[in-house]
């Protein structure tokens, strides 16, 4: 594996933990604003 290859694939995977992490803090965060409607209707 050449650095050429080896610097693509590092980018590469750096963007796909990014984008999953932030799909990870999105999805959390509409959980919680879910719940959080769910506790304001109770009452």
């Amino acid at each position: 594996m050449d650095i050429y290859s080896y610097a693509l694939f590092s980018f590469g995977l750096t963007a796909v933990i990014s984008l999953l992490l932030i799909a990870v803090v999105v999805g959390l965060n509409k959980v919680m604003h879910k719940l959080n409607i769910q506790d304001d209707v109770e009452e």
